[in-house]
């Protein structure tokens, strides 16, 4: 008896009422015949495919005509139009509840519907991207746009928006005002670096005197090898014991082969440190080189032979060797923070989370 029971309720709540197929006439009326007069296209066709026009007339009717307010009631009118549309127009030969015609919407448009409390249905899909994986939403209620995406296709498209701010050196430098935060990113390419180190250290060693060779190699080489070398030279510069007792070499030849043995040993050390800074500590090489300087207030500016006449960098006076990696400057200012910045009309966005995964949300002028 409970089992007849149930199916009695259930064929009662499938039932269609009188009121609802007398709402169901009254848009096939008004709005229907209307739109497929006025139609070039197949409209029954649209009518299945959720046609952007034609879910617009007939919310505008449901909410200013027939004075529906609950969205909730106007989204069922809406749905039960498109599962139980007649051509004929005849729905009172209905009795029961057509089988759902309208497909599940995805976690986007889900996404979408949530953040403005909205019924999925009035959340239109336009089957179009804005950014790369962002997907584009019409929201008929309130008519306006929005694109969604995953975090993952947030970040994409906020490194995409950052390419395009930071097109060159130039731009990076206006945008970020002034030097301070972007000198990280410079660099020189290790071809560059080994030339500039070699040559620095070639020109440095070539204008040393030799006692400044002899106190740099036994302070700087850390080589027992070389501090040996020194101690030699210094014996025999001092013509201590019998200078030709190890060598049999005159001392003067022998000084002299020790000298270039530590010369040598001094552009090692010099190539060594210049190189290391140009890798590690290039801010401050530019700064010893005279390439940088600090402002008054102790940010970095480019050295007044760098600049053109509004004390900006002049590209063209900056050595060839100095890179700046827009790539790495875009990857470090890529926060998910930033999302709003993809909205063409404000700097808001919104997240829902839909079947575990989170969803941003951003109002665009579309």
């Amino acid at each position: 008896m409970l089992k007849l029971v149930n199916i009695l309720e259930s064929e009662e709540k499938d039932k269609l009422s009188k009121l609802d197929k007398k709402i169901l006439s009254t848009i096939h009326k008004k709005v229907w015949v209307k739109h497929e007069q006025n139609d070039q296209y197949n409209a029954t066709e649209e009518l299945h495919n959720f046609d952007e026009e034609l879910l617009e007339k007939l919310y505008i009717f449901l909410k200013d005509i027939m004075g529906f307010v609950d969205e909730d009631k106007i989204e069922y009118y809406i749905k039960l139009f498109i599962n139980n549309f007649q051509e004929d127009g005849d729905y009172n030969k209905l009795t029961y509840h057509s089988e759902n015609k309208i497909p599940t919407p995805n976690n986007y448009q889900l996404a979408v519907a949530e953040s403005q409390n909205k019924p999925p249905i009035l959340i239109l899909d336009k089957r179009e991207q804005w950014d790369k994986g962002m997907y584009v939403f019409y929201d008929i209620s309130s008519d306006k746009f929005f694109q969604v995406g995953t975090e993952e296709a947030i970040l994409g498209a906020i490194k995409d928006m950052l390419r395009d701010r930071y097109y060159s050196f130039y731009d990076a430098y206006q945008h970020n005002g002034g030097l301070d935060g972007i000198t990280q990113f410079f660099y020189i390419t290790d071809t560059d670096k080994r030339i500039i180190a070699g040559e620095y250290a070639e020109h440095m060693e070539s204008d040393m005197r030799d006692q400044d060779v002899l106190h740099m190699a036994k302070h700087e080489s850390h080589s027992e090898k070389i501090e040996d070398l020194v101690d030699r030279y210094e014996s025999l510069e001092d013509g201590e014991g019998d200078p030709m007792l190890n060598t049999g070499v005159p001392p003067k030849v022998e000084m002299d082969d020790i000298m270039d043995t530590l010369r040598e040993a001094v552009r090692e050390i010099i190539y060594e440190e210049q190189y290391n800074k140009m890798d590690i500590y290039l801010d401050d090489w530019l700064m010893e080189h005279g390439y940088l300087t600090e402002d008054k207030w102790g940010s970095p500016e480019f050295t007044k032979q760098y600049l053109n006449k509004w004390d900006e960098p002049d590209v063209s006076k900056l050595p060839d060797w100095l890179n700046f990696d827009l790539d790495e400057l875009v990857d470090h200012h890529a926060d998910i923070d930033r999302a709003g910045e993809l909205s063409n009309m404000d700097d808001y966005y919104d997240t829902e989370t839909i079947n575990g995964d989170t969803y941003y949300i951003i109002e665009i002028d579309y």
